[in-house]
């Protein structure tokens, strides 16, 4: 499921006119082309433009899988019930039941009744295993991860004095329900475009993003720019501090990676619904196109 990020290659950056192409034909085919008959009932119809660049832009049925890059190295998941309804992203508020044991027959805490708690992913309260292990679930869902001691009780602040130092542990999580939900993924919605395909750490939900962003109309003409105003833009995924576009759209990129967002209206929101502490400008009722650039 979350293959795409940790794919550890270089790829030849896609040329911007390229890439340029593809968006023009992309709003093309969803705003204005209308499909065709076929010229003939002997021959096929021509492919469409959504048809001719399917490769070049995720795939609606995958998209939502490349906001939740939470497999790492130190983290293993296993998804025993699927759940209903949307997956949890970052930035949401999710009501979690989960137990934890060192081993076999080695709980940590009361092993009758699961613990529940309730927080807001990115943010930083919780352990990282339960932070980044939640992203994905479904409500109704069910998980068991094992985590390294880095990602569990041996993280700042998460300390217990009947966990060894060292330990690692096992946890089984049950995902009650996930708030506010996120904007619907259809024909017209949000797209993310990778230009620039680069090797190294991921981005993951609650780490600190340093990037360059140009936001422009459909035209191309330059709404944004922080490399012209001389500022680097920086925030944490899963804190509202940007619109959910850009918030979401930078989940999985590496320090020299970019890409391309086709970011529609309902993504210019906050994920909280709060005005974002980063504040760039977004026409209203319009799609804006992203380029991101990551900087280490």
């Amino acid at each position: 499921m979350f293959k795409y990020f940790f794919k550890k290659r270089e790829q030849k950056p896609t040329p911007h006119w390229a890439t340029w192409l593809a968006i023009a034909v992309v709003l093309y085919a969803l705003f204005f082309n209308k499909p065709q008959a076929p010229i003939s009932d002997t021959e096929p119809a021509p492919a469409t433009a959504r048809d001719a660049i399917k490769s070049q832009l995720a795939p609606l049925e995958n998209l939502s899988t490349r906001l939740l890059p939470s497999m790492v190295a130190s983290l293993q998941m296993n998804d025993t019930a699927e759940g209903n309804g949307a997956p949890a992203v970052c930035g949401q508020s999710v009501t979690l039941s989960y137990r934890a044991e060192l081993g076999k027959d080695q709980p940590i805490g009361d092993s009758r009744n699961p613990t529940t708690i309730n927080f807001i992913a990115g943010e930083g309260r919780m352990m990282p295993a339960l932070e980044r292990g939640i992203i994905g679930m479904k409500p109704g869902g069910t998980r068991e991860i094992i985590a390294s001691p880095d990602m569990a009780y041996d993280a700042p602040g998460h300390q217990r004095s009947d966990v060894p130092a060292g330990s690692t542990v096992k946890f089984t999580l049950s995902l009650e329900s996930v708030s506010p939900p996120m904007p619907a993924f259809n024909e017209t919605s949000f797209r993310i475009v990778d230009t620039q395909l680069v090797s190294g750490k991921m981005l993951f939900c609650g780490n600190t993003a340093r990037v360059h962003v140009r936001v422009m109309d459909v035209r191309g003409k330059t709404i944004f720019s922080s490399a012209e105003r001389g500022t680097i833009l920086e925030f944490t995924p899963g804190k509202s501090q940007v619109f959910l576009g850009l918030e979401q759209g930078v989940i999985g990129m590496t320090t020299g990676s970019e890409r391309l967002l086709v970011v529609p209206p309902e993504f210019h929101k906050t994920m909280k619904g709060n005005a974002p502490t980063i504040d760039i400008p977004l026409p209203k009722n319009e799609i804006v196109l992203v380029e991101v650039s990551a900087l280490p």
